[in-house]
């Protein structure tokens, strides 16, 4: 507080002497001829530090645009980073097998992707077909933000038994979005012969209680179900019933009335 207190007390007695330093030197000889006098250099002198004082100003804005562009830059390319797309790859356990994970972690997509992978690991794969996969990844290929591709590499126990004793790498090359590189490795021995628990995500728990709610609600309802299909057919049989013996009551009547018409005739002619 007393350091600023003094710098506050600088700044006020230099404004105050500056006017009498100013009017002081005005008034001694000049040590090379000038033009005009003390006047003309008083009203000189405003217009000069104001000049000064402009041009400041306008370096002073200059400045603060370009720092400001330079923020600006960096925030965008930090932006970018962020938002920009990128693969990451890991050896997953799917049920039975080992499957290598490809995943987009990034918010933007990936396009143009290519790997090429090493042909150790590609001859080291239980099956022929399996490396067509693998190989297929050296044209370009799509994943979309927040998706994954799965290439498979073989049951758990063959590859287990297969990869024991090997030291099997693999070993991932190539680029995305025509700007990243891919260089990748993953050694097969942090996921042989490992015993890991499976835990299912909360999707997967989710539509699990929902399949057994339906199957145990299935089970409830189904006698109900029974015993209304066995009431339907009950009616319809009560239905198809009544309407037989309307049909021969009217049947009935449509005969009486011939014969009641025909004696009359009768009754008539004699």
């Amino acid at each position: 507080m007393r350091k600023i207190f003094w710098q506050y007390v600088i700044v006020a007695l230099s404004l105050l002497l500056f006017p009498l330093f100013l009017n002081w030197i005005l008034l001694q000889n000049a040590i090379v001829p000038v033009v005009g006098n003390s006047v003309v250099w008083l009203s000189f002198w405003p217009v000069y530090l104001s000049a000064i004082a402009s041009f400041g100003m306008i370096y002073y804005t200059y400045r603060s645009l370009q720092q400001n562009k330079l923020q600006l830059e960096e925030m965008k390319a930090q932006r970018e980073e962020e938002e920009r797309a990128r693969l990451v790859f890991s050896v997953i356990v799917y049920q039975t097998a080992f499957m290598l994970k490809i995943s987009n972690i990034g918010k933007r997509n990936v396009f143009n992707a290519i790997i090429h992978f090493n042909e150790d690991f590609l001859d080291e794969l239980m099956e022929e077909h399996y490396a067509e996969g693998y190989k297929q990844l050296a044209k370009p290929f799509f994943v979309e933000a927040g998706t994954s591709r799965h290439l498979f590499i073989g049951f758990c126990q063959d590859v287990n038994d297969a990869w024991k004793n090997k030291n099997v790498v693999i070993k991932m090359k190539g680029s995305y979005n025509d700007v990243y590189e891919i260089d990748e490795e993953l050694n097969m021995s942090m996921f042989l012969d490992k015993t890991f628990m499976l835990v299912q995500g909360d999707w997967e728990t989710t539509m699990g209680h929902i399949k057994k709610g339906l199957v145990v609600q299935n089970n409830s309802y189904m006698p109900v179900q029974r015993s209304l299909d066995q009431m339907a057919k009950s009616i319809k049989k009560v239905e198809s019933s009544l309407e037989s013996i309307v049909e021969k009551m009217e049947e009935k009547e449509e005969i009486e009335g011939e014969h009641t018409n025909m004696d009359n005739s009768n009754e008539d002619e004699q």
